[in-house]
């Protein structure tokens, strides 16, 4: 029994180490796209307000109006991006889990596409409060419940639960076992294929046309960042699950600033 709890330890620290090594890559990245691509937005940005204020021909104005939203887009995805590279600190504090996940299922209740679809809940009252930032945690929540609406697309039922993770419990930096919650966001709509599930958390790969391909990269990003991890389970035909494990004392301190 021992053997096999050190070995699930030695998993999960090998995991975060690579998880952390592959984020520190993405933030490189990003640092260096953001100042190629941020510099020169500034410029467009200026010539089209000014093209704006000039001009009385109406599909002038249009296309200022055009490249003004065009350009706030693309200031937007980089500040995504960016994600990768600050070390902005967690804002932490004593948190109901369930009060962050209502929170999450009023806003998704209001999206469009969550016409038609049902959304479920149910959560383990014994949890206790964790300690966590809770605009991080909205965020993922957020991003996952809506890649699950898409897949559903207008029909089904997508299902957030809770329980404590008592067999896949998260270790500290240290290798002890620290006691875990896991919240799942699950949806039964039509999985994922297996050539495309290991891409899945790669920035800017996206199945949906329109998509950033951003969302779940950023998802596990604070995931990460608040010393948990997150999972996915899929098969063709029955459905998607994201699974996010997180310490109840929250992350150690070099993980949080």
């Amino acid at each position: 029994m021992l053997a096999l709890r050190d070995r699930t330890i030695h998993r999960s620290l090998a995991e975060r180490a690579a998880e952390r090594e592959r984020l520190s890559a993405y933030g490189t990245i990003a640092s260096g796209i953001a100042h190629e691509v941020k510099n020169p937005l500034g410029g467009i940005r200026g010539a089209a307000e000014i093209l704006a204020s000039r001009t009385s021909d109406e599909k002038s104005r249009d296309a200022a109006a055009l490249i003004l939203r065009e350009v706030d887009r693309i200031r937007s995805l980089v500040d995504d991006l960016l994600v990768f590279h600050h070390r902005d600190a967690l804002r932490l504090t004593s948190l109901n889990i369930h009060r962050v996940l209502d929170e999450v299922l009023e806003l998704l209740s209001m999206d469009p596409l969550a016409a038609g679809v049902k959304l479920e809940r149910n959560f383990d009252p014994s949890i206790p409060e964790l300690r966590a930032d809770p605009d991080r945690l909205t965020q993922v929540f957020l991003n996952l419940g809506r890649n699950a609406l898409q897949a559903l697309d207008g029909e089904g039922t997508l299902l957030v639960e809770t329980r404590m993770a008592l067999d896949q419990r998260l270790p500290s930096q240290r290798g002890a076992s620290l006691p875990t919650v896991a919240i799942t966001v699950a949806d039964d709509g039509p999985g994922i294929e297996p050539e495309l599930f290991e891409q899945l958390s790669t920035p800017f790969f996206t199945t949906r046309a329109g998509g950033t391909g951003l969302g779940l990269a950023v998802s596990r990003h604070w995931v990460a960042r608040h010393g948990g991890a997150l999972r996915l389970e899929s098969e063709p035909e029955r459905g998607t699950r994201a699974r996010v494990f997180l310490p109840i004392a929250g992350p150690d301190s070099e993980v949080a600033e």
